[in-house]
C-alpha cells in the first residue's frame, strides 16, 4: 500500500486509534477473563509465582480431603467408645444386680468321712475300737510316729486325751471319738477322716502346728463361759474341716483360735453363742481360701484379728457389734446384784448406800457401782479428773482420794470372777470376787443440759445449752463449774466422769467408798449377762472384721444363670459393636493405625496408633459365676475395663483436636495461598471496566478526528 499517501494529519490519528484497539483488546481480554497476567508473557514473574501458589494450594486440598477422611475415621472410633461404655456400665448393673438379688446357698459342710479302716490297717495303721483301753490309747500318743485309726465309735467322754509324741496320726475311718479334752503337745499332729466330739469347752487344742484334713469337730460344752473348736501354735494346714459350737448360753465362742500360720482349705463353722467368731488370728497369716458359716446370734462375725492377719475374704461392709447391756449399766447392774445377792453383795451395797448433803436427789439409794464400760469412760478423762481432785483439796481443802490402784465394776465375768480396773493404767482385769478393792460410787444425772440439735449433715448443730466437761464440779443444786471456779457456798456432789449425747451426765464420788470384796460369796449373778474377756476385745478389734454375710457371699454357691446369660450378651454385643467401628477399611480399635500427612512432602504427620478394645484384650470373658467371688472379680475387672476405655476414648478426642486443628489451618492457608495467586494475577474489574469505557470515547473520538481528517482530500474530488 506504499502507493497510498496519507496526509499526516490522516496518519497521525489513524495511528492513535489503532493504538486503541490494540488497548481495547487487551482490556476486553482481561474483562473476559479476569485476570491481569493470562500467561507468562503479560508478567513472568507474576505468573510463574501465582502458579507455585496455586500448585500448593491443590496439594494441600488434596491432603484436606484426607484430613477429613481422618477425622471420620477417629469420629467412628470415638462414638463406638462412647456406646461401648454404656454396655459396659450396663453389665456392671447386671453384677451388680447377682450380689443384691441373685439366690445365695453358703456352703456347707463339706466333711464326707469314709469307712476306709481295713485298708489303712493293711498299710500298718494301729487299730483301736470301743475295746480300747484309755491307758493303751496314751501309750500311742507318746509314740513317736505312731499311726492309729478307728474301726467304730469310740467313747472316752471321762477321758482327757494329751498327745506328748511328735508325728502322731490318728484317722478315724469315718467313725467319731469322744472325749472330755484333746489336748496335743508336740509338734506334726495330724487327723484325718474322722469326727471328734466333746462336752468340754474346747475340741482340740495344741501348743504346736496341726494338720487336719476331713475333719468334724463338735462341741457340746454346757459350759456357759466360752467354746472353741480348735485353738492352736504353730504353721498349720486344714482341709475340709467342719466345726460345730453348740452351745446356746455359751458367752463366748470361736471356732478357730489361730496363733501362727494356717491354710483354709474349705471350712464349716455353725455357731450357736451370744457372741463368737467364725476365726481369731491373734499372730500369723491365715489365709482362707473358701469358708461358709452359720450362727443364731447377731454379735457373730466370720473372722476378726488381734494381732494376726487374715486374707481370702471380700470386706463389703463393716460389722456392727453391741456390748451386752451389763458392760455400761452399772445403774441396772447394781439393782440386780442387791436384789440377788442382798447384804453378800459388798461393793454394790457400799456404793448403793453412799450419800451426800442432805439433798435426796444425792442420798442414799441413788449411787451405784459403776460397770466396766463406765470405769473405762472415766478413765479416758483421767487427767482432767486427777487434777480436780488435787485442787480440791490443795486449794479448797475438800476431802478427796487420789485415783490409784484398782477399782471394783459391777460387770461380772463367769460366776465367781467380776472386772476390775486398774487406774495407773487403764487396764481392765478380771478377779476372784472375794478379793479386796476400792469402789467409787457413780450416779446417772438426766436431763443436765440441752442438747446441740444436729444439723441434716450432722456437720453442726443449734440451740442447745453449754455442757459440763469432764473433771467439772458437780454441786448438790445441779449446777457445775471447773475447779478454778469453785464455789465453797455449794456442796460438791462428784466430778463429771463422762458426758453423754443425749443432755445426761455421769458423776463419780470425791473418794474411794469402801475398800471391799465384791462379794462374799462365788455365787453367779443370774440376772446379770456375763461379758467373757474376749467380747471387749472383740468388738475394739472388729474394724477389720468380716461379716458373716460378707464370709458366706465371698464363697457362696449363687443361681445366676438368667444374669449370667443377660451379661453374656451385653458383651457380645459390645464385642460387635467394637468390630463395627472401622471407616473405609480403618478400625482403630482393632489394632489397625492410621497416619494423617498435614503437608506435601509429609514431614508434617499425625501416626494414630491403633489399639484392641475387644472384650477378651479389656480382660473380660464371658460369665460363669459359682460364687460372689467371681462376680466381684467381674465387677472389679469391669472397672478396670471402663477405666481402660476412657482412656482409650481421651487419646482418641486428643487425637480428633489435633486433627480438625490441622484441617482447619489447612482451609485457611489455602485461602492465603489461592489469595496471594489471585493478587498477583487477578484484574481489577472496576479498573478495566473504566479503562474501557475511556478507550471506547477514545476511539470514537480517533474515528471523528480521522474523518475531519479525510475531509481536505474529499474537497478535491468537488474540483472535478
Amino acid at each position: 500500500m506504499s502507493g497510498i499517501s496519507l496526509t499526516s494529519s490522516m496518519r497521525s490519528n489513524l495511528l492513535s486509534l489503532q493504538g486503541t484497539s490494540k488497548l481495547i483488546d487487551l482490556t476486553q481480554q482481561r474483562l473476559s477473563t479476569g485476570k491481569k497476567v493470562n500467561s507468562a508473557i503479560d508478567n513472568p514473574s507474576n505468573f510463574y509465582t501465582a502458579q507455585s501458589l496455586n500448585n500448593r494450594a491443590k496439594d494441600l486440598d488434596a491432603l484436606l480431603d484426607s484430613m477429613g477422611q481422618a477425622i471420620s475415621t477417629i469420629k467412628a472410633a470415638s462414638e463406638a467408645m462412647e456406646s461401648g461404655l454404656g454396655l459396659l456400665e450396663q453389665a456392671t448393673s447386671i453384677a451388680n444386680q447377682v450380689l443384691s438379688e441373685a439366690k445365695v446357698e453358703p456352703m456347707g459342710d463339706q466333711v464326707e468321712l469314709v469307712d476306709n479302716s481295713a485298708e489303712l490297717i493293711a498299710a500298718g495303721y494301729t487299730p483301736i475300737d470301743s475295746t480300747t483301753s484309755y491307758d493303751d490309747l496314751l501309750s500311742l500318743f507318746s509314740t513317736e510316729g505312731a499311726k492309729i485309726v478307728l474301726t467304730e465309735d469310740v467313747d472316752l467322754s471321762e477321758e482327757y486325751l494329751e498327745v506328748y509324741a511328735s508325728n502322731i496320726t490318728i484317722n478315724g475311718g469315718g467313725h467319731k471319738l469322744t472325749h472330755s479334752g484333746f489336748d496335743v503337745y508336740e509338734s506334726g499332729f495330724k487327723a484325718e477322716n474322722i469326727e471328734i466330739e466333746t462336752s468340754s469347752s474346747t475340741v482340740l487344742y495344741s501348743d504346736y502346728d496341726v494338720e487336719l484334713k476331713n475333719v468334724r469337730l463338735i462341741c457340746n460344752g454346757t459350759n456357759s463361759y466360752s467354746n472353741t473348736g480348735l485353738y492352736f501354735y504353730g504353721s498349720s494346714s486344714l482341709e475340709n474341716v467342719s466345726i460345730e459350737l453348740n452351745n446356746a448360753n455359751s458367752d463366748f465362742a470361736v471356732g478357730i483360735d489361730a496363733d501362727g500360720d494356717v491354710d483354709i482349705k474349705g471350712l464349716y463353722v455353725s455357731i450357736k453363742g451370744k457372741y463368737g467368731a467364725g476365726i481369731r488370728a491373734s499372730s500369723g497369716t491365715t489365709t482362707v481360701e473358701s469358708m461358709g458359716i452359720m450362727t443364731e446370734g447377731s454379735n457373730v462375725c466370720a473372722t476378726y484379728e488381734t494381732g494376726g492377719t487374715i486374707s481370702g475374704l471380700t470386706k463389703v461392709s463393716d460389722v456392727e457389734l453391741t456390748y451386752p447391756n451389763s458392760w455400761f449399766d452399772g445403774e441396772g447392774n447394781t439393782k440386780i446384784i442387791l436384789k440377788e445377792l442382798g447384804d453378800k453383795a459388798l461393793a454394790a451395797k457400799a456404793c448403793n448406800e453412799y450419800n451426800v448433803g442432805t439433798e435426796a436427789d444425792f442420798a442414799a439409794g441413788t449411787w451405784y457401782l459403776p460397770a466396766m464400760g463406765e470405769l473405762e469412760e472415766m478413765y479416758a478423762g483421767k487427767s482432767a479428773i486427777t487434777t480436780t481432785l488435787q485442787k480440791l483439796e490443795e486449794d479448797h481443802s475438800v476431802d478427796t482420794d487420789q485415783l490409784s490402784g484398782y477399782l471394783w465394776s459391777s460387770s461380772e465375768y463367769y460366776n465367781g470372777n467380776s472386772w476390775d480396773l486398774l487406774t495407773t493404767n487403764g487396764n481392765r482385769y478380771y478377779y476372784t470376787k472375794t478379793g479386796s478393792f476400792a469402789v467409787r460410787s457413780f450416779q446417772l444425772i438426766e436431763n443436765c443440759f440441752t442438747p446441740l440439735t444436729l444439723s441434716a449433715d450432722g456437720t453442726g448443730g443449734s440451740g442447745g445449752t453449754a455442757a459440763p466437761k469432764v473433771g467439772d464440779i458437780m454441786y448438790t443444786d445441779k449446777s457445775w463449774g471447773s475447779v478454778d471456779q469453785y464455789d465453797s457456798s455449794k456442796t460438791v456432789a462428784g466430778v463429771v466422769a463422762s458426758v453423754g449425747d443425749d443432755g445426761s451426765v455421769k458423776i463419780m464420788s470425791l473418794k474411794d467408798v469402801a475398800k471391799t470384796e465384791w462379794s462374799t460369796s462365788y455365787t453367779d449373778v443370774k440376772g446379770l449377762e456375763n461379758v467373757h474377756y474376749r467380747v471387749p476385745e472383740f468388738i475394739e478389734n472388729s474394724a477389720n472384721a468380716i461379716s458373716v454375710k460378707d464370709a458366706n457371699n465371698s464363697f457362696a454357691k449363687i443361681d445366676t444363670s438368667s444374669y449370667q446369660a443377660q451379661y453374656n450378651e451385653v458383651l457380645n454385643q459390645y464385642d460387635s459393636l467394637i468390630g463395627d467401628a472401622s471407616y473405609k477399611g480403618v478400625n482403630l480399635l482393632k489394632n489397625d493405625d492410621l497416619s494423617v500427612r498435614f503437608n506435601e512432602d509429609g514431614s508434617s504427620k499425625l501416626d494414630i496408633v491403633g489399639q484392641d478394645a475387644s472384650s477378651q484384650a479389656l480382660g473380660l470373658n464371658e460369665a460363669k459365676w459359682e460364687t460372689f467371688a467371681d462376680v466381684a472379680t467381674t465387677i472389679s475387672q469391669l472397672r478396670d475395663a471402663i477405666n481402660t476405655i476412657r482412656s482409650i476414648n481421651n487419646e482418641l478426642g486428643n487425637n480428633y483436636a489435633i486433627v480438625q486443628s490441622r484441617e482447619n489451618f489447612t482451609e485457611s492457608l489455602i485461602n492465603i495461598l489461592t489469595e496471594g495467586a489471585d493478587k498477583l494475577t487477578l484484574a481489577d474489574m472496576n479498573e478495566e471496566s473504566a479503562n474501557m469505557l475511556s478507550l471506547q470515547t477514545r476511539q470514537q473520538l480517533a474515528v471523528n478526528a480521522l474523518s475531519l481528517a479525510s475531509q481536505a482530500s474529499q474537497s478535491v474530488l468537488k474540483l472535478f
